[in-house]
């Protein structure tokens, strides 16, 4: 039964009748969203607000994972765990709350992050391995005569490289899915460009810093034994484009075309995973990430401010806090921070913080 009596049990039909009517539709259009309700309780309204909504994140996900997950969505929501899965959120509003002194009681509708959870599942299926933000994207394109075979089934180096890559890589080189997403981002004329824009809108799909055109063809004369020249290009600022050339030839004679790109991906993929990060594509970014958000703290007595400070302190992302004017009811705080304003607020609220909208700013509270 509903925590929320007659009218939470008019939204539950109504949230039934609408996931009948999208059950029909694929996973991906309608796997962001969850709702959850949750009821817990505490030593206080504060500690059982927030108890509330880390539960409701661990609940959201394993949801989550019910449905498009079912045979594993228990063990990869444990693997995950609670203090991880608000990782995976992009969003969340709470439809309804009710909160008393030491009991608190939700429904959450939360919107999760469709690549961060697509790159979970694949790697829990063995799709995708391990990786950590110095991993280097590899886009492995084969050149044939004058054309590009990126995304192409004709292109086999991307099929040898993807092979190699696992296994020499040790998570710190990742191959791309080659999705439809994947082809929508890059392109031919973005390939050729080195489009700075879209390699790093790709770098972020794949939780990576770095994207590696690795360009393969055979340049050896008619009828000569096989010789391949990988162009490696790292795209990024064009002071520090980094361009390597290296060739690989049939060694004995006889070998095949095959057997020389194997050869060369494992050399080529033994270099780039012992490679040094020089730069990052979001270089530019790291330098301007860092935003600026005034909030008004509104606070009844003394103790409360104290609370409040005390939630401020370790909030993910928060580089450091200016505490400005400060009146008996209420305090100016400005947050230096990276990342985005929802991860903010709602590193807020799972602390048990109300976060209000008034006129382009915050308003952060207690629980009354």
């Amino acid at each position: 039964m509903s925590v929320f009596g007659k009218n939470g049990q008019t939204q539950t039909m109504k949230t039934l009748a609408l996931l009948c009517c999208i059950m029909l539709l694929p996973w991906v259009a309608m796997a962001q969203e969850v709702t959850v309700q949750v009821q817990t309780k505490g030593e206080s309204a504060l500690m059982a607000r927030a108890n509330g909504l880390r539960e409701a994140e661990s609940a959201a996900l394993l949801k989550l994972l019910q449905g498009i997950y079912p045979e594993k969505a228990n063990e990869v929501a444990s693997r995950v765990g609670s203090e991880n899965a608000g990782q995976l959120v992009k969003n969340f509003e709470v439809l309804r709350e009710k909160s008393t002194a030491h009991e608190y009681a939700a429904e959450i509708r939360y919107i999760f992050d469709r690549e961060k959870v697509d790159r979970l599942i694949a790697q829990e299926r063995g799709l995708a391995p391990q990786i950590d933000s110095t991993a280097l994207l590899i886009l492995p394109v084969w050149q044939e005569d004058n054309a590009l075979l990126l995304w192409e089934p004709e292109n086999h180096w991307r099929f040898v490289m993807s092979t190699i890559a696992m296994q020499e890589g040790r998570g710190k080189l990742v191959m791309p899915f080659g999705d439809p997403r994947d082809a929508f981002i890059i392109d031919h004329e973005t390939l050729l460009a080195g489009d700075r824009k879209a390699m790093v809108e790709l770098a972020e799909r794949y939780g990576v810093r770095n994207v590696v055109i690795a360009q393969a063809r055979n340049v050896a004369k008619e009828n000569a034994p096989p010789e391949i020249e990988v162009l490696l290009r790292r795209p990024g600022l064009k002071s520090k484009e980094e361009i390597t050339t290296v060739r690989f030839k049939a060694e004995p004679a006889t070998q095949t075309q095959a057997q020389v790109l194997e050869r060369a991906a494992q050399e080529i993929a033994r270099r780039l995973a012992e490679a040094t990060t020089h730069y990052s594509l979001f270089a530019d970014e790291d330098a301007e990430k860092v935003k600026a958000r005034v909030v008004r703290a509104e606070f009844r007595h003394n103790r409360e401010w104290m609370q409040l400070k005390r939630a401020f302190d370790g909030l993910p992302g928060v580089e450091y806090i200016d505490i400005g004017a400060i009146s008996p009811r209420f305090a100016q705080v400005t947050f230096y921070f990276r990342g985005s304003d929802a991860m903010i607020r709602r590193a807020l609220m799972t602390r048990g913080i109300e976060v209000r909208d008034a006129n382009g700013y915050w308003l952060l509270s207690l629980p009354h």
